[in-house]
């Protein structure tokens, strides 16, 4: 659960605040908002359907064949989030002064469906990347239910947060605030990494090295909060291969 909250809040603020930036700029400018919130709609119903439409052609593949597209998509989550972690890591003092002068020469060549095709793509980019990881990240977790609630949760006080800095009532450090969810998504795609090769193994790709590695029995006892914390948050076994 906390990490899904901490992915859903992240990912949820990197959209809040690309979508609060542009409807700042729109409402100084006295731009109508509603061409920019049909493409904000559209971007959050398509992301959800792609993670919806992940989900039902996996559980319509065999066994084998699931295990393959669970290691697929583990495998791109992390090249989401490590990405995502390194871009916004050097863009985050920049984001809002980048955004508003693309805003300003957007709405130069044309009217305010230019805007809402940034905020489309803007919002698309993020709620691919939060399906693909959030499903991973499913996978991955003993909880589905309580997986999801935590998602939930971390996106809905994403939302809070963004509209509090749009009306000017919240401020918020971004470059700590990145920086520190940084950290602990480093250590979440590093749990990821072990699942998708764990998936790999039980697909029949991977063949070698699954001997026991260490027993960390110790550091992860079964039904304790640290146990969950480190297999549950981290994804990190108690008896690696």
């Amino acid at each position: 659960m906390i990490a899904t909250l901490v992915i859903g809040l992240r990912e949820g603020l990197e959209a809040t605040l690309i979508v609060g930036i542009i409807a700042a700029f729109l409402r100084r400018n006295r731009t109508p908002l509603a061409p920019m919130w049909a493409g904000v709609g559209l971007a959050v119903a398509l992301s959800i359907a792609v993670g919806f439409g992940l989900q039902l052609v996996e559980q319509a593949l065999p066994q084998a064949q699931q295990e393959g597209m669970e290691t697929i998509i583990g495998a791109v989550a992390v090249v989401f989030v490590t990405g995502m972690i390194v871009w916004m890591r050097t863009h985050a003092r920049t984001l809002s002064r980048d955004l508003q002068a693309s805003a300003s020469a957007a709405l130069g060549r044309g009217t305010a469906w230019a805007l809402a095709g940034m905020a489309f793509l803007a919002v698309l980019k993020e709620g691919f990347e939060t399906s693909v990881f959030l499903l991973a990240t499913f996978q991955a977790s003993s909880d589905t239910g309580s997986a999801a609630l935590g998602a939930v949760i971390g996106i809905a006080v994403a939302v809070a947060i963004g509209y509090g800095i749009y009306t000017g009532g919240v401020r918020l450090d971004l470059g700590r605030f990145f920086t520190g969810t940084g950290v602990f998504l480093v250590f979440v795609a590093g749990g990821l990494v072990l699942t998708a090769l764990r998936h790999a193994h039980e697909a029949g790709w991977i063949v070698i090295g699954q001997q026991r590695t260490v027993d960390l029995g110790w550091l992860a006892p079964n039904g304790s909060l640290r146990g969950a914390l480190v297999t549950g948050v981290l994804g990190i076994p108690p008896t690696p291969a």
